[in-house]
């Protein structure tokens, strides 16, 4: 009899969703502190850029995490 692996789940939705709010938070922290550093006069354009990009992308990550959250919960008066 042959092991399927492929039926079970290592990690509920639950599991994978429960941190999005930090990289919600990530994103404009990243792209604030960019900001800051650019006023102050670091002149390090190609570095800040990718550093923009990436808290763009957190961001989405983390909106993308919170809505898959949402729409895993159980509905009122789900027994469970």
């Amino acid at each position: 009899m042959p092991l399927n692996v492929f039926n079970r789940s290592l990690v509920t939705s639950a599991e994978t969703t429960r941190h999005w709010w930090a990289f919600v938070l990530a994103g404009p922290l990243i792209v604030g502190t960019v900001v800051v550093a650019a006023r102050l006069g670091v002149n390090a354009w190609s570095l800040g850029m990718f550093f923009v990009f990436t808290g763009f992308a957190l961001t989405a990550v983390g909106l993308a995490l919170g809505v898959i959250r949402l729409l895993s919960r159980p509905g009122p008066g789900a027994q469970g």
